[in-house]
């Protein structure tokens, strides 16, 4: 199948359609992950709302973000670009950068938002930016970033966001090249 074509001349994607990559983790310290950050799905429904304190006037106040869920979207896709991604909560006082790769991402988001409730009742707790299946927990980063999704650069269709996911490869049995 060629992907890149099916970019270039059918679709860009379609924000209402998540595309999973099972051991499609990704290592955030790695250069070429900061080029991701757009196209990494973030579930909203187990994430408060973002609260861009940090680009505020002067003089607001760090602790002014109140903690709420919201069943709307439009409220989380603050910069307004069609898509909640990483980038919505990159002015966020609660979020830091938890990994210290210098920008935020979706395992910043993990690391802030995790608090053992899961708020969209799916039976995966905290399942902010995918799933580890091998490891049965929130973080799908892995050693290596293995995107092979048709782009020239690697990631997932420009404006279909993808959800990485972390497995075991064959039944019961060996764990991927990276464990």
């Amino acid at each position: 199948m060629d992907l890149e074509r099916v970019w270039k001349h059918y679709t860009t994607g379609d924000r209402h359609i998540v595309l999973s990559y099972i051991e499609g983790g990704i290592n955030w310290h790695l250069g070429e992950a900061e080029g991701l950050v757009g196209s990494i799905y973030v579930n909203w429904r187990e994430t408060p709302v973002p609260c861009p304190v940090k680009a505020a006037p002067p003089g607001a106040q760090p602790g002014s973000c109140r903690t709420r869920y919201d069943n709307r979207y439009s409220e989380y896709d603050i910069n307004h670009d069609g898509v909640v991604n990483a980038s919505d909560w990159a002015d966020d006082p609660r979020v830091g950068d938890a990994n210290r790769n210098g920008y935020t991402d979706p395992e910043d988001l993990i690391a802030a938002f995790s608090d053992g409730i899961d708020h969209d009742h799916n039976s995966y707790v905290n399942d902010i930016s995918g799933w580890d299946f091998y490891d049965d927990q929130n973080d799908p980063a892995t050693v290596d970033t293995a995107w092979a999704l048709g782009r020239p650069d690697g990631g997932p269709p420009p404006r279909m966001p993808a959800v990485p996911g972390h497995a075991r490869e064959g039944r019961g049995g060996s764990a991927g090249p990276d464990r």
